[in-house]
């Protein structure tokens, strides 16, 4: 499973944007970072998704001025390694 983003506060992990969003066949998102935008998507249609999301989240936590320790991670690129 892959975990397109992570959202803290501080060390604690609030919520996490994963394959139970873009993946997700049930009729509701509870996810905190897309808010049902990457639901059943698939998980290139959710990259860039959440791309945009988390762009946007920046732009305005710094319009805000809101607290620092809220933060959104993004999952590390998933790269296949060359065994042989």
């Amino acid at each position: 499973m892959v975990t397109l983003a992570t959202y803290r506060r501080g060390r604690e992990v609030i919520g996490r944007c994963d394959a139970s969003c873009y993946d997700g066949s049930d009729e509701r998102c509870v996810c905190l970072i897309c808010r049902g935008q990457n639901h059943g998507v698939g998980l290139d249609a959710a990259i860039a998704q959440t791309k945009a999301i988390i762009a946007e989240w920046y732009v305005a936590r710094a319009a805000d001025g809101g607290p620092q320790r809220d933060r959104i991670v993004l999952g590390l690129p998933v790269v296949q390694l060359v065994l042989f």
